[in-house]
């Protein structure tokens, strides 16, 4: 079975787990948020959320007054994001169900300020399909535009199995030692776990993205030095969570914190 079939398959069966889970990992989401606020330009700039899922980063933009395009694989994830932003009265300008590494078969707009691709590179599990999609996703982009490409680290399975479910390590050591080597997770009959999945050693993320006519703004963690300690942060008060957030934001460009994240954000330049 094609690999986009799989992917998709498993979105078009979670578009609502897959809207809930960023209450499920407020961390995650408040960070980023706020990366994007500090990093893109101003509103009303131009926005496609290539592999947005069920839109919360898309419906968020266009209550910021963003003119966004929602482009996803799973055609629940965009009914899901239309009936949310029917529900919170947001506007979004157009939703595509379509595959980010065809993408020019479907977008024929070649003038985007900002190009988010915070999904799709989760993904694929091929190294010339990932070098697709930054290409494509380059494509629709103006020059001098934003690029922002979202990762999930190598470290990744490794956080999630210490603080959930630490006693799945026994017998499976080499396995999760194995991500940060080969990154790949295909899922099977007996690995029926998420869906096929790339996980990138954190260190390898600025030599991928080399290949590209892109200027680097920066590289960050998306959990900052939070991603070990999520569980008990999502028990705090809002307060006691803000205040976590904001000690977390002094982090995020750390390199020496890169391990304690699930999530890595490269932000980059479309050059000439």
């Amino acid at each position: 079975m094609k690999e986009y079939i799989i992917v998709e398959k498993y979105y078009n069966e979670n578009a609502e787990q897959e809207w809930r889970r960023f209450d499920e990992h407020p961390v995650e989401f408040e960070i980023t948020k706020r990366i994007l606020g500090k990093y893109m330009p101003e509103s009303p700039a131009k926005v496609i959320d290539i592999g947005g899922g069920p839109g919360r980063y898309a419906l968020w933009l266009s209550s910021k007054g963003y003119d966004v395009t929602l482009f996803d694989l799973a055609e629940a994830n965009i009914d899901y994001a239309k009936k949310e932003a029917n529900k919170q009265n947001i506007i979004l300008n157009d939703y595509i169900v379509g595959n980010a590494i065809e993408l020019d078969f479907y977008v024929t707009d070649k003038k985007y300020d900002v190009v988010l691709l915070m999904g799709p590179l989760y993904h694929l599990t091929s190294e010339s399909d990932r070098k697709r999609a930054v290409e494509q996703a380059l494509s629709v982009l103006k020059e001098n535009g934003i690029i922002i490409a979202s990762f999930i680290s190598g470290y990744a399975p490794i956080i999630d199995v210490l603080k959930n479910y630490p006693d799945g390590l026994k017998g499976n050591v080499s396995t999760y030692i194995d991500y940060l080597e080969n990154g790949i997770h295909i899922v099977s009959e007996n690995n029926p776990v998420f869906t096929n999945t790339y996980f990138i050693p954190p260190s390898n993320i600025d030599l991928f993205m080399k290949q590209f006519n892109i200027e680097k703004i920066g590289m960050f963690t998306a959990e900052s030095i939070l991603g070990p300690y999520e569980n008990q942060i999502r028990k705090c008060d809002k307060d006691a969570f803000e205040a976590c957030i904001e000690l977390a934001m002094n982090f995020i460009e750390d390199e020496n914190c890169r391990g304690c994240g699930e999530h890595l954000i490269y932000i980059g330049r479309k050059q000439k």
